[in-house]
């Protein structure tokens, strides 16, 4: 009888020791979880940034040729050259 509660105490630390890693084990995988989804969406607003300074730096970079740009007609180009300029050179 003696034995039978010694082997009884002995296993109901062993579950006990079970459930605490199990709740461990559970904690971690949640942080690694949490820490995966921050990951992704620091990812995803670095692209966004990145794109914004594309977009950013696509204007200046037209703005600085005098508007000419591959993406537009010739009719939405503007002169570089001001006209009043243009019309002094002429005569």
């Amino acid at each position: 009888m003696l034995l039978l509660i010694a082997l009884s105490a002995i296993s109901l630390g062993f579950i006990k020791m079970e459930q605490e890693n199990v709740v461990q084990r559970l904690n971690n995988a949640g942080t690694g979880f949490r820490a995966a989804i921050a990951s992704k969406i620091a990812s995803y607003s670095y692209l966004i940034g990145l794109k914004n300074e594309n977009d950013r730096l696509l204007e200046t970079n037209i703005a600085l040729i005098g508007g000419y740009s591959p993406l537009k007609t010739p009719f939405e180009m503007k002169p570089t050259v001001p006209e009043s300029s243009a019309r002094k050179q002429k005569v």
